[in-house]
């Protein structure tokens, strides 16, 4: 059983009202297991000595005979406040003791330290309750924090927050939502009812909730005091067992740690007062200002082309099919943009194809679109002559690279020239279900011709740094945050969803990838797919559903369901400049790598280079290699086995 407190709680109270809402929870036990209590983030009108807290925190546990979770600002032996997570186990010793790592962003900042560029050891407690680890209020709004705590073999993580009502309040509940699924664990926010703020006892809003992979909420109603959950951890392991979509199985961890290569030199000093903090915080904003571009448009319109494809079954009728999509996308969008004058026009993952699993590589390295070809050389032509941006997904075909074929994004300029392509990092392929070519198959080759910038292209252009992602690569926070740290601000996001049980997920998980980077995510998504060469009727197995997410992670604009739709919207790069000035909306220029990196150095995941060899032997069949990676995981206790059934 898992107590979530909502009571303020201080040294001072620990023997009393915490005493007293333990034994009231105890009383609601449905088995004779010690129960895990977790306590908010301590009133902060007080900030005792580390030593005493322990002890006290210590005997608490062993008194009450309880796992005891819970945060406070505390004195360190050097004198200096910071914030420390503990856990205590019903013997009274300490199991756990996770220091702050980002700044108090949600009090506009306050004279502790933080270990902002600290190498963290994400340290885990194996418990009855399951693996354990700690992050402190805002530290779970950054998303390699909970990925290496997840890497270290966390199941349960912990959270203890102290929330306050503004306009950035929703979406760091939702990012406290999206955190399990694209990790697969339990999240167990604990946050105060109430807090004393220089003599005033300050009521504050319900935050406290536990958090599962798939979208289900046990959350706090109101002020009451505590709330009570039942964590199936073995039916969480069972899950890590299977190979997908195992986000942290599937992770090409080799892949990002060479960009995590930092030693923590963007921090001189760390700040030990709000004043140093403020000026950290402006001087952090400032380094990560975008530079403008000759003939700037700060506001331009956005039309998205949600497409109906037709899919390329037929090989001999491949160049007729191909086409007449980008006639049919183009037709499509024509009258609005001859309208409305966008900036860009953008079009989903494989309008110019579809998406036929069964076909093998050679066949689509045939059959596939290539840079130059007809079907790219028609879509440079209409953005010369609309005079606007035109972006995309296909599956290209690559004559550098005989037998393969990528999935890719691209953006044409004004002027008719391909400017970018990116090919997708975390795809289908790994599912066994596509065969195309992801850069990590054949990292090191791929990264010795391209270098390894390459692997996460950005471009600047009079629209802003555009960047994209496809489909699927919207799950992995890695590939998102790495475009940001090159200066996108606009990320394209060309996709095609089918209708299902992590719908909700991906659009969490959609709307925390724009609030955690401050850039606006726009979803090109597909409307369906005429499956033969013939048909008039399409079949509505892609959900449709596109979108513009604003840099706050509030939805701009949304096509309500499957079809063929032309969908307007609008970006603003002074307002998200703006917000990206602001050192509390500007969450990424707060990413210390130095903090995480080690920990995808020291994590195999899905290996590089599996493809690298013949192009024809598809390695992917099955999952094998997935399921190797959760063997390896398990044999190195990251994973738990279940319980034997």
């Amino acid at each position: 059983m898992l107590v979530i407190s909502q009571t303020p709680w201080a040294p001072d109270t620990l023997e009393g009202d915490t005493a007293a809402l333990i034994r009231a929870s105890k009383r609601r036990l449905e088995d004779d297991l010690p129960p895990l209590v977790l306590l908010p983030l301590a009133d902060p009108a007080a900030t005792p000595d580390e030593a005493a807290l322990e002890a006290a925190l210590g005997a608490l546990a062993q008194n009450e005979s309880v796992y005891l979770a819970g945060a406070a600002q505390v004195t360190l032996a050097s004198g200096q406040p910071h914030s420390i997570g503990y856990l205590f186990g019903p013997d009274g010793k300490r199991q756990l003791r996770t220091p702050k790592i980002s700044p108090d962003l949600v009090d506009r900042y306050n004279d502790a330290t933080a270990d902002v560029n600290v190498p963290a050891a994400f340290g885990v407690a194996a418990t009855p309750h399951g693996q354990i680890g700690f992050l402190i209020g805002e530290d779970v709004l950054f998303p390699h924090l909970v990925r290496a705590l997840v890497l270290n073999g966390c199941e349960l993580l912990l959270n203890p927050i102290r929330e306050t009502s503004d306009e950035r309040f929703e979406m760091r509940q939702i990012v406290r939502r999206a955190r399990p699924y694209e990790n697969r664990i339990y999240l167990a926010c604990a946050a105060p009812r109430a807090a004393t703020i220089e003599g005033t006892e300050i009521a504050l809003p319900a935050a406290s909730a536990l958090n599962d992979w798939i979208g289900n909420t046990v959350s706090a109603q109101g002020d009451e005091s505590f709330i009570l959950c039942a964590p199936d951890i073995d039916r969480l392991r069972r899950l890590r067992q299977a190979p997908g979509p195992n986000f942290p199985a599937i992770l090409r961890t080799q892949l990002y740690a060479p960009g995590y290569a930092a030693t923590g030199e963007n921090v001189t000093e760390v700040p030990t007062t709000r004043a140093a903090w403020q000026a950290e915080g402006q001087r952090r904003v400032a380094a990560t200002a975008a530079q403008p571009v000759k003939d700037e448009r700060l506001s331009y319109g956005v039309v998205l082309g949600q497409h109906v494809v037709r899919i390329l079954r037929k090989a001999e009728l491949a160049a007729e099919t191909k086409m007449r999509n980008v006639e049919e996308a183009i037709e499509l969008v024509q009258f609005r943009v001859e309208r409305t004058k966008p900036g860009i026009v953008v079009f989903p993952e494989f309008f110019i194809t579809g998406a036929q699993v069964n076909r093998t590589p050679d066949v689509w390295a045939q059959i596939g679109v290539r840079f130059p070809g007809p079907e790219i050389d028609r879509l440079c032509k209409f953005a010369q002559d609309m005079g606007c941006y035109v972006s995309g997904g296909c599956f290209e075909a690559d004559d550098d690279w005989p037998g393969r074929f990528f999935n890719t994004a691209f953006i044409i300029d004004d002027s008719g020239t391909v400017i970018h392509r990116y090919r997708k990092i975390q795809c289908a392929d790994v599912l066994g279900t596509l065969p195309d070519t992801t850069p990590g198959s054949i990292y090191s080759r791929y990264v010795d011709k391209y270098g390894y910038d390459h692997l996460f292209p950005v471009v600047k252009t009079p629209l802003g740094c555009l960047g994209t992602i496809v489909c699927f690569d919207m799950n992995f926070p890695e590939t998102t945050r790495a475009l940001v740290r090159r200066g996108a601000e606009v990320i394209l996001h060309p996709t095609s969803e089918p209708h299902g049980g992590g719908r909700s997920a991906w659009e969490m998980g959609r709307r925390t990838r724009a609030f955690e980077n401050t850039a606006y995510i726009v979803s090109a998504a597909m409307g369906g797919e005429y499956l033969n060469h013939a048909d008039t009727v399409p079949n509505l197995y892609s959900r449709g559903h596109a979108k513009i997410v604003n840099y706050d992670g509030n939805v701009q604009v949304v096509a309500d369901g499957p079809g063929r739709v032309a969908l307007e919207g609008r970006i603003d790069l002074r307002a998200v400049r703006k917000a990206r000035a602001n050192p509390f909306s500007n969450l990424a220029a707060w990413d210390e790598p130095a903090v995480y990196g080690h920990v995808y150095v020291a994590r195999q995941g899905l290996p590089n280079d599996l493809w690298a060899d013949d192009a024809a032997e598809f390695p992917y069949r099955g999952m094998k290699p997935t399921m190797a990676v959760v063997r390896e995981y398990t044999d190195e206790g990251i994973f738990v086995r279940p319980a034997a059934t």
